[in-house]
């Protein structure tokens, strides 16, 4: 995926958090577990969308853990 790609994933994740904040206080769900829900999704499990190594990709996997 691309750097636009990304920013859409996260701005439209943070979007749903925003407006779906009184929906996600009536279920038993948090917004931790909406962002792994959405983690796993786009990763190699489901849906395949990420592909990072991290032999070849160290300088991303170090930026992505400085973030987080």
């Amino acid at each position: 995926m691309d750097i636009a790609s990304w920013a859409a994933v996260a701005g439209l994740l943070l979007l749903v958090t925003a407006l779906g904040d009184s929906l996600l206080s009536r279920l038993p769900l948090s917004t931790s577990m909406l962002y792994l829900a959405v983690g796993v999704a786009i990763s190699p499990l489901w849906l395949g969308l990420t592909r990072l190594s991290v032999v070849l990709d160290f300088k991303a996997v170090e930026h992505l853990a400085e973030v987080v």
